[in-house]
């Protein structure tokens, strides 16, 4: 499973697929049933921080910017700092044009097909790897967020390059793969503030793999850390010095939470669910939390104000209603796969997700069969990501930077069963 890889010239075809259909569906399908290439596709605000880097004031909410705290301009630690940096390069060097910045997501996503590729050969077989390279080329949901200012643009990318370094790590643990996976999780990290953990996530794995070259594997960790640590670290400070608080990222966790808690309310049962509307009564809440706030003390609240705030709601509910938040985490194992912003974008990805999430399980299951070794971090990821989206806030968008892994599993699931289906045949005929 560990042989070197060579370069198959057929992976350039779904590469190439995936451009044209990239390209089809981003300037002319979506135009036309979009709202346009515009700033109204900015749906979290990275482009109006990037913007304001642009203009001077750093990365920063003016007001207006930000649903949280509308009223409020302030330089902002509720965003991590990657996607806008990105669109600040990108408006820099072109101008403010928005479908270079669509341009660019295509680029960056054809060549996450590429690392797929290479991580389902690694771990299992070229037949694996080409199947679940065209899967990719052809799966919608890649496709349909390239033209929307969505930070899974870039982590999608980032993360797949962590996880082929995660592979070779857990195949030979050097120094050099050790900085380079180090670095990528950092930087994957200041993208999405989630991938904090993953070292540590990995960390069961690894001990298992290097059980009996301990002091290797402590030194090599050590280094992986300090890598890590080493690129967030200007961020750490930038923070410090903005909020006088230890922020390695992001805040914004405890208000996410008490979204998912909403949703999870309000869209039990498969023919209920609409995450839009669930929002809208988030955020109907957390306005009067703010309101009060403001109220009883005649200045306006901070974000750090605010963070701390919601941290102890978020606290006292776990604390107070145990089986309660056990339930959310239920509901949102299923909510991240599919639940979108009306019922009919929850069902359509419930038609392309659940038949992939079926051919995953097998998947899994046919490598468990064989012992195959190099599958911990294909499963790690996907466990991870679902489970912290289930206990925060858990929608499909958030599946999507999993997908290329439970891709590879259905793959291989696929290519097994056919092997299996057609060796039986060839016996009954024999």
């Amino acid at each position: 499973m560990y042989e070197k890889t060579n370069f198959n010239t057929l992976i350039l075809l779904p590469i190439i697929l995936f451009l044209l259909n990239s390209g089809i569906f981003c300037f002319l399908i979506y135009p036309k049933i979009g709202k346009g290439i515009d700033l109204n596709f900015d749906g979290e605000g990275y482009q109006k921080i990037a913007l304001n880097i642009l203009s001077g004031k750093g990365f920063y909410f003016s007001e207006g910017d930000d649903p949280v705290l509308s009223s409020h301009g302030r330089p902002t630690l509720l965003r991590p700092p990657l996607y806008p940096y990105f669109i600040s390069c990108v408006y820099y060097l072109f101008g403010f044009k928005p479908h270079i910045i669509v341009v660019c997501h295509i680029i960056i996503n054809s060549l996450m097909i590429y690392f797929v590729y290479r991580i389902a050969k690694m771990v299992f077989h070229e037949k694996a790897a080409i199947l679940s390279s065209f899967i990719c080329a052809f799966y919608l949901p890649f496709i349909w967020f390239l033209s929307r200012l969505y930070n899974e643009n870039i982590f999608n990318f980032l993360l797949v390059c962590s996880m082929f370094y995660v592979i070779q790590v857990f195949c030979n643990l050097s120094l050099i793969n050790s900085i380079i996976l180090g670095i990528l999780i950092g930087l994957a990290s200041l993208c999405k503030g989630q991938m904090m953990l993953f070292p540590f996530v990995l960390l069961p794995g690894l001990i298992y793999r290097y059980r009996g070259e301990k002091t290797k594997f402590c030194k090599h960790y050590a280094i992986i850390l300090i890598s890590f640590v080493l690129i967030l670290s200007p961020w750490v400070i930038r923070n410090y010095v903005v909020s006088g608080k230890f922020v390695p990222a992001q805040f914004g966790g405890a208000v996410h939470f008490m979204r998912g808690n909403e949703s999870a309310k309000m869209n039990i049962g498969f023919f209920h669910q609409n995450h839009g509307i669930a929002m809208k009564k988030a955020f109907e809440k957390e306005k009067q939390i703010i309101d009060q706030f403001e109220s009883l003390n005649k200045r306006k609240i901070t974000e750090i104000e605010l963070d701390g705030i919601f941290n102890k709601i978020a606290f006292n509910y776990i604390k107070e209603n145990p089986l309660e938040f056990l339930e959310k985490i239920g509901i949102g194992c299923f909510h991240f796969w599919y639940l979108g912003e009306s019922k009919i974008k929850s069902m359509g990805m419930a038609l392309l997700q659940f038949p992939l999430l079926i051919l995953a399980l097998l998947g899994f299951y046919l490598a468990l069969k064989k012992r195959i070794k190099c599958i911990f971090p294909l499963y790690s990821v996907i466990l991870y990501f679902t489970f912290v989206h289930a206990a925060i806030l858990s929608i499909s968008r958030y599946s999507i930077p999993t997908m290329p892994y439970i891709i590879i599993f259905a793959s291989f699931g696929i290519i097994t069963l056919y092997d299996k289906l057609k060796e039986i045949l060839q016996s009954d005929l024999v």
